[in-house]
């Protein structure tokens, strides 16, 4: 059973890797969201996972640029 996961988990990944970094990343953040206002280790540790999730999400490839490019950093028009 666990082998057939592992398969099939390599498999998604070599066919959809933004797909799956965007699972991985929305469990982490909404771990986050659901266990950050727990007190001691329990919080910390969410918040670990949430900065976690940041860093694998697809989407930063995105929208790091755009919100360099909205704050003045990347001339876009002119």
């Amino acid at each position: 059973m666990i082998r057939l996961a592992l398969i099939s988990s390599q498999r998604a990944l070599a066919e959809d890797p933004a797909g799956v970094f965007g699972d991985i990343s929305t469990v982490l953040t909404g771990g986050e969201t659901v266990l950050a206002g727990l007190p001691g280790l329990a919080g910390k540790a969410a918040k670990v996972a949430g900065t976690a999730g940041r860093i694998v999400d697809p989407l930063n490839v995105v929208t790091k640029p755009l919100a360099a490019g909205a704050a003045g950093g990347i001339p876009f028009f002119g």
